[in-house]
């Protein structure tokens, strides 16, 4: 009796091993640009940052504003078609948004550790070249700001998704 209890545990846990190992989760990493049932596969969302003149830059003097430029491209790079980007800044947790002797912007690991929350600042329609921009304006005494942007993707084949959290630096 204790033989046969024994035994059909072996099978049963041998099965669940089975399944798990041939799942497509086991074999393909969180990464990787795989479609799930009903939704389109996802993309990558690169976040960079230019002057108004169109140079791309990391960092700028106090004093200037910064264009964010969004860029949404499908596993084999091909640019999205359609779809809305929400560009979206760290704001620390009880500050008046707007209020320049209160500051609320903060770098994306404030976000990262629950000091503060992402908040929308506008939204715009993907290009055909797959890439929407936003201009934030001039930034005078903050030296980091954390940027990220949403994706909606509106029927272009590519999932919605997030960009990852990017920093913007002025001195």
């Amino acid at each position: 009796m204790v033989t046969r209890q024994f035994g059909s545990k072996c099978v049963v846990i041998a099965a669940l091993f089975a399944a798990v190992a041939c799942s497509p989760d086991s074999v393909e990493g969180p990464n990787e640009l795989t479609p799930q049932l009903g939704h389109s596969p996802q993309g990558f969302y690169d976040l960079s940052f230019q002057t108004y003149s169109g140079v791309v830059v990391t960092s700028l003097p106090f004093g200037n504003g910064v264009v964010l430029k969004a860029s949404v491209t499908d596993a084999a790079r091909l640019p999205a078609q359609a779809g809305t980007v929400t560009f979206q800044y760290c704001s620390l947790k009880g500050r008046p948004t707007g209020d320049v002797t209160r500051i609320d912007e903060a770098p994306a690991s404030a976000c990262a550790s629950g000091a503060a929350r992402w908040r929308n600042l506008g939204s715009a329609r993907v290009d055909l070249n797959g890439s929407a921009v936003y201009t934030f304006p001039e930034v005078n005494f903050t030296p980091a700001i954390g940027f990220r942007f949403k994706f909606s993707e509106q029927n272009s084949g590519i999932g919605s998704g997030v960009s990852p959290a990017t920093d913007f630096f002025w001195y």
